[in-house]
């Protein structure tokens, strides 16, 4: 390749107009300074206060609303995370898509980072990665080309999956990805549709580079999403793919979705579910377990239905983690953390 034609950057945001907007200045910075056909959209998924107004009264982003540089788009309603995902997918139309969060910290050097490499493929991908800093990598680039690949550098660590799943450390040519809008769709209930439709593109002979270099950085948000229903029951949440490979790498493509620590997660769904019939707890929790077995042996399954079933009982479950509490710091810290969420 010798010329990125066209290069779109999204940024999906809901209610942190503020974020949205620090985080687009530094990247229009970029885009300024570049000789590249770079656009950059902004989704606002249907916000309180919609974002146009706030964009405008800033004097840098106003002039590059005029020059078409900058797009904003909202939606008429709040479609969920998922879907705004889907969203960039739909309205990019260019030839690479950069989905970008609204509070992460973009690199001074990432667009020229991206185009150096884009600029000098010597093979036919459709997806770019770069690294994180929890996932070091010795080789300049490393070549995904088959599902097993895949399936094996997802399965070296959890950051490594987290950083697959992490939006802003990947780049897709648009062309090779259309075709799964409809699979992003229906797993929006997974949080992690991106990965899915990037998973299905390398199972049907797709390829891709993972490149070590770091773009942006993540930003923990101030106000995490649930750990029970989005990193459980979400993450965890059913998958309808039919991989082109063996047992083991299957075993291992679906315990990826389960990097968490489980009784935190029936921490969460407890605590978010305290005021409401204990069926409905008992529900959510079966499901999670049933998800479970595919990731966790027989006696880890046990332990963790002992655990969430004392929650059943709701004056007995908070002695007992209050009981915790006091003999663990750590644990009195994430408890305290879930309980503030809700």
């Amino acid at each position: 390749m010798s010329k990125v034609l066209s290069f779109t950057i999204c940024i999906p945001s809901y209610n942190r107009a503020e974020n949205a907007l620090l985080t687009s200045k530094s990247i229009i910075e970029q885009v300024n300074a570049s000789s590249f056909n770079v656009n950059l959209i902004i989704i606002d998924n249907g916000s309180r206060i919609p974002y146009l107004n706030f964009f405008e009264s800033d004097m840098l982003i106003s002039d590059c609303i005029r020059s078409g540089k900058v797009f904003l788009y909202r939606n008429n309603y709040n479609i969920g995370m998922s879907a705004n995902f889907m969203k960039a997918f739909e309205i990019a139309k260019s030839d690479w898509l950069w989905l970008v969060s609204d509070d992460d910290y973009i690199s001074p050097k990432a667009l020229e980072t991206i185009f150096s490499k884009l600029n000098n493929l010597d093979k036919n991908v459709g997806f770019i990665k770069f690294i994180s800093e929890r996932t070091p990598q010795k080789e300049d680039e490393i070549y995904i080309n088959t599902i097993e690949k895949f399936i094996e550098y997802n399965s070296i660590s959890k950051n490594h999956f987290n950083g697959s799943i992490f939006i802003s450390n990947g780049i897709y040519k648009l062309s090779e990805f259309y075709r799964y809008i409809e699979l992003g769709y229906q797993h929006s209930h997974t949080y992690v549709p991106h990965f899915l439709m990037l998973t299905s593109y390398i199972n049907d002979g797709g390829s891709c580079l993972v490149f070590n270099n770091i773009i942006v950085n993540y930003k923990k948000p101030i106000n995490s999403y649930s750990y029970g229903f989005v990193g459980g029951l979400g993450v965890g949440g059913l998958k309808t793919l039919y991989l082109k490979t063996n047992k083991k790498h299957l075993k291992l493509f679906y315990n990826l979705f389960f990097p968490h620590n489980d009784y935190k997660v029936a921490v969460d769904i407890f605590v978010s579910t305290i005021n409401y019939d204990r069926y409905f707890y008992k529900y959510l929790m079966k499901n999670y377990t049933y998800y479970l077995t595919s990731a966790r042996n027989w006696w880890e399954i046990i332990l963790f239905v002992i655990f969430w079933r004392i929650g059943i009982f709701k004056k007995v479950f908070l002695f007992f983690l209050g009981l915790l509490s006091a003999l663990s710091p750590k644990i009195r810290e994430e408890i305290k953390v879930i309980k503030n969420k809700y």
